[in-house]
Parts: C-alpha cells; structure tokens; sequence
C-alpha cells in the first residue's frame, strides 16, 4: 500500500512539472502585448508583432499549440485594419 502512495506521488509531481514547463511565457507575454496594442487601437504595431511571433512559433515543432489562436488574432487584426486577405 505504501509503494503504491509512493508511485501516485511521483506520477502526480510529473504531471504537475509537464504542465507548468509546457506554456512558453516568453511567447505568452508577447501575446500579451499584441493583446494591448489591439486594446489601444494601434493595429499596425500589434500585426506586425504577431508576425514576429508566428514567425517564431513556425519555426519551432513544439509550439505548434499556438498557431490556432495566431491564426485568430490575425484575421481579428486585418479586419479591423479593413484588409479581407
């Protein structure tokens, strides 16, 4: 019975360490302010952060996770900038 308290534990403390190292928070605070900058009205400087950003996470297998939501914020960004492409 022991042993297996033992093993619940240290599965569970892997599981917790895979979640918090999995989120990029570079990544997170440039969204961030990619979010702002849509906020304030200044659609030119967060599209053209949002490139930057892509860029990065297009070049990187593992964080594929976040071009879903990069794929939003841009259509969201060039429909408010009026362009339809």
């Amino acid at each position: 019975m022991k042993i297996l308290r033992v093993c619940i534990l240290i599965f569970c403390c892997f599981v917790v360490r895979q979640t918090s190292f999995s989120q990029n928070k570079k990544i997170d605070n440039s969204l961030a302010k990619v979010d702002n900058y849509y906020a304030s009205g200044d659609f030119s400087k967060g599209l053209s952060g949002l490139q930057k950003i892509k860029k990065t996470v297009s070049a990187k297998p593992d964080l594929q996770s976040y071009l879903p939501g990069l794929h939003i914020r841009e259509a969201r960004f060039n429909l408010a900038l009026g362009s339809l492409s």
